[in-house]
């Protein structure tokens, strides 16, 4: 499917033991409205753009997307597979 993908949100990683790890972080995004984490796999081409992505995001702009959307039982979750450089201004920057 095709969507924009706008910044949400990040949260630091829960390490075992309950200790958190400052370095790292998940990043959620709302992808056509519904707010999900950054997963992607390793084969998508979005899983080597990751790093340039997250420097230069701009968080006041939604990104044009192509992700995978697979409904569970009780939830849906989408995966980004590519992002798109053309973007427009984002409805949930504060």
């Amino acid at each position: 499917k095709q969507g924009y993908a706008c910044y949400a949100d990040y949260k630091p990683k829960g390490e075992k033991g309950g200790r958190a790890n400052n370095e790292s972080y998940y990043y959620y995004f709302y992808i056509d409205g519904q707010k999900n984490q950054n997963l992607f796999r390793r084969s998508y081409p979005f899983y080597q753009e990751w790093s340039d992505f997250q420097n230069n995001l701009d968080r006041s702009k939604c990104y044009r997307v192509i992700y995978v959307e697979a409904q569970f039982l009780f939830f849906t979750q989408r995966r980004i597979y590519q992002v798109f450089e053309q973007t427009v201004p984002s409805p949930y920057f504060k």
